[in-house]
């Protein structure tokens, strides 16, 4: 797709340069000017199935992460199942913890490695809790308060996460594509190498945030304020920036490609160039 791509852009300068350098009759030269033009149509019409290629392989791509997900999920169960558990430690939490409810109060809980898909802990006080390596699928986490919590290695597919405050989180190489994340206070969080692709970022405050190398494809950051976050080298192909804060932001080696920079605030931003 790439080289029809390259032939057909060579091809339109080839003829503009036989246009600007041949003298020709006024029918040769509309000829002419009818070729590039309908050159420039098949470019677009390319460029356009091109981008709808990549959109659909990653979409595949996703999917298949989930069913690898779920296949290893599958075989750690059937391992625990048929292996004796250890009694040198309880694989549930005690006292205040043990309450997995909406709205209870879980500081500084220790949930590291456990399996809570599907709980509701919607407002719940979670900060400084341990969520290393658990399994958070399907979690409502709507309005929930996360600053300080640790989610290295979660699994939040299909988490919900509108409205929480996850300030100062730890989500280095964390796969949220597609989560919905619009309003969540994000500021001075490490999302590092993660994935979110196609996410709904609509107002969330990710200021001062570590966005470096993240996979941003399609995601809506529309009206999300971005100021001073570290956006180096992070993938924005189509993202929605419309509105965005991106005041003093870095996008050195940022991939902005069809993304939606309408109105968006962006002094001082550097890498622009």
């Amino acid at each position: 797709m790439n080289k029809i791509i390259l032939f057909t852009i060579l091809s339109v300068i080839l003829l503009s340069v036989s246009f600007t350098s041949i003298s020709a009759s006024p029918e040769s030269e509309q000829k002419l000017m009818d070729k590039i033009k309908s050159l420039e149509k098949k470019i677009k019409d390319l460029l356009s199935e091109s981008a709808k290629i990549k959109k659909e392989n990653y979409k595949l791509k996703n999917e298949n992460a989930k069913l690898k997900t779920e296949n290893t999920n599958l075989k750690t169960s059937s391992t625990q199942s048929t292996t004796p558990k250890e009694s040198t430690q309880s694989t549930k939490p005690t006292g205040k913890c043990a309450s997995l409810n909406k709205g209870a109060l879980l500081t500084n809980c220790d949930f590291h490695e456990m399996d809570l898909h599907g709980k509701d802990l919607s407002g719940a006080k979670l900060s400084g809790a341990n969520f290393q390596n658990s399994n958070l699928s399907g979690v409502n986490l709507s309005g929930a308060d996360l600053s300080g919590a640790d989610l290295r290695g979660a699994d939040l597919g299909g988490v919900k996460l509108r409205g929480a405050d996850l300030g100062g989180v730890n989500l280095g190489g964390v796969n949220l594509g597609g989560v919905n994340l619009g309003g969540v206070n994000l500021r001075d969080v490490n999302l590092g190498g993660a994935n979110l692709g196609y996410a709904d970022l609509t107002g969330a405050d990710l200021t001062g945030a570590n966005l470096r190398d993240a996979d941003l494809i399609g995601a809506n950051l529309s009206g999300a304020y971005l100021g001073y976050a570290d956006l180096t080298g992070a993938n924005l192909t189509g993202a929605n920036l419309r509105d965005a804060d991106l005041t003093g932001a870095d996008l050195t080696g940022a991939n902005l490609s069809d993304a939606d920079l309408r109105r968006a605030n962006l002094t001082g931003a550097k890498g622009l160039d």
